[in-house]
């Protein structure tokens, strides 16, 4: 895990940074545990990559291109 967020109410947010253009379930493995020891403060985990596309892993955990981060 590379971030991890929380905001003054306990949510939680995961950010993994990976370099490789293509994403695979393994990929999020580390944002999956995170999400089970947070319970229900988990709100989201996201997956930076420099690839194109969205890519849901889980309704609560995407992949998600770097440049969408300047697209929006």
């Amino acid at each position: 895990m590379d971030i991890v967020l929380e905001d003054n109410k306990g949510r939680i947010v995961g950010i993994e940074v990976k370099a490789a253009m293509a994403v695979g379930s393994n990929d999020v493995a580390g944002l999956k545990h995170l999400r089970e020891v947070a319970g229900d403060k988990w709100l989201r985990g996201l997956l930076l990559h420099p690839g194109l596309g969205i890519t849901p892993f889980a309704k609560d955990i995407h992949a998600v291109p770097l440049s969408a981060l300047w697209e929006w």
